[in-house]
């Protein structure tokens, strides 16, 4: 066997195209039996030529008629040039979103090839790279090739996803009207379609709308009368506009202050204190309309007047946005002295008549004890309050006859006073 002019051609494209030619032999009796053998002694031809071979390890066996063993050429190795593999398992599919040709195929993994052509549903080329972008959504298929003109598609297409637009549910939608303008009017439960993603969301006024007013997730509250959009965007960035939602105003008149007059020194300021105050502006004015100057104004509902020189009316009103409420008079009385005016007598017999004691106090006191006693000196009745109303009784039980009382203090000038007399419970 003469192997001196043995060429090998490789395979290609994993295809059986190889082949060992050009080993002859010499001196050989018939029958002659000649078989080209693979690594595991496997057959694979039966000439001096092995053609049609994948690639691999081959050596040529041959018997003849004789009784000489069998002999053999060395191995010789077909090589297969132009294999193409590819692996998916870290494909990763980017869905086309925001109404955009902004998908993507990226992650896979190729060895062999040097031409990568992405084919979409209608035929056109919409790539030539391995990792691709830019995709809109629907089939694509990737062909690969190599030097040696070996080609393969991956089976099956690619598909692109277009996710939706990020939409409104106006379903639940509740709008809460301003009032007189004051800013307490509400825009409640817009919600998205889709309730599984995050959001993140702006409100501004269509006039101006770079003016953000809030950015609540389907809810603006104390605002003004007007229109409003919520610009709500998605995780993907895609960023979607409501309807423009209008807020109305209604105009209604706020309540009447709940306030009474006061008693201060001569020349010297009072105080004023709306009860059970509301949400708004108290004024105070010197006269019966909003026109008139403004004093003091308050949201708490204490009002603090100038020194007062004399008796005098002064005006309360509360403003709630650009709402008013009717003015209220306040009638404030100075005192030049404290005097303390008490009754000698009362008759508690539920006529509704003259039936509790209870003393008059013409200015102001720091502190005061009124103290009522018996004949025998025993107390019956304390207190420090200068509004008391006593209804005769001590430990529950009715009383009658004379008694003394008993009242000292110390009045708005600082200085201490006492009274003493009698007093009759007549029943």
């Amino acid at each position: 066997m003469t192997t001196t002019d043995a060429t090998i051609t490789d395979a290609t494209c994993g295809s059986p195209n190889g082949s060992i030619t050009g080993i002859t032999y010499q001196n050989a009796s018939a029958p002659l039996t000649l078989l080209w053998q693979d690594a595991n002694d496997v057959g694979h031809g039966y000439g001096a030529d092995l053609t049609h071979a994948y690639g691999g390890t081959y050596r040529l066996a041959l018997k003849d008629g004789g009784t000489c063993d069998t002999i053999f050429s060395p191995w010789y190795t077909i090589y297969d040039n132009g294999v193409i593999t590819y692996d998916t398992t870290k494909l990763v599919y980017t869905p086309a979103t925001c109404d955009l040709s902004n998908g993507a195929v990226t992650g896979i993994t190729v060895t062999g090839a040097t031409t990568f052509t992405w084919m979409n549903g209608n035929g056109d080329v919409a790539g030539t790279t391995l990792d691709i972008s830019g995709l809109g959504p629907g089939p694509y298929e990737l062909s690969l090739s190599d030097v040696y003109g070996c080609q393969l598609s991956i089976i099956p297409p690619f598909t692109i996803r277009q996710l939706p637009m990020p939409a409104f549910d106006y379903s639940r939608l509740q709008i809460y009207s301003d009032t007189c303008n004051s800013g307490v009017g509400a825009i409640k439960d817009l919600v998205m379609a889709d309730t599984t993603l995050t959001y993140s969301w702006d409100w501004y006024s269509p006039a101006n709308p770079n003016d953000l007013v809030g950015n609540g997730a389907g809810f603006i509250d104390n605002v003004h009368a007007g229109s409003y959009v919520a610009r709500v965007t998605d995780k993907y960035n895609c960023t979607v506009k409501s309807n423009s939602l209008t807020v109305p105003d209604v105009d209604l008149s706020p309540p009447l202050p709940q306030i009474t007059g006061a008693i201060t020194a001569r020349n010297t300021p009072a105080t004023l204190t709306i009860t059970i105050p509301q949400t708004g502006e108290y004024l105070l004015l010197d006269g019966p309309s909003y026109g008139a100057t403004i004093l003091d104004s308050s949201a708490t509902g204490i009002l603090q007047t100038p020194d007062i020189p004399q008796d005098e009316t002064l005006y309360v009103g509360f403003m709630r946005g650009d709402c008013s409420s009717p003015m209220v008079p306040v009638n404030i009385k100075v005192f030049d002295s404290v005097r303390v005016f008490v009754p000698n007598a009362f008759t508690p017999n539920g006529d509704g008549n003259n039936d509790t004691w209870r003393i008059t106090i013409q200015g102001l006191t720091h502190k005061i004890r009124i103290s009522v006693y018996d004949r025998w000196g025993a107390m019956v009745f304390s207190s420090n309050d200068p509004g008391m109303a006593w209804d005769g009784t001590a430990g529950g039980h009715p009383l009658s006859g004379t008694f003394v009382y008993m009242i000292g203090g110390v009045d708005y000038f600082n200085k201490p006073f006492f009274l003493k007399g009698t007093l009759m419970i007549i029943r």
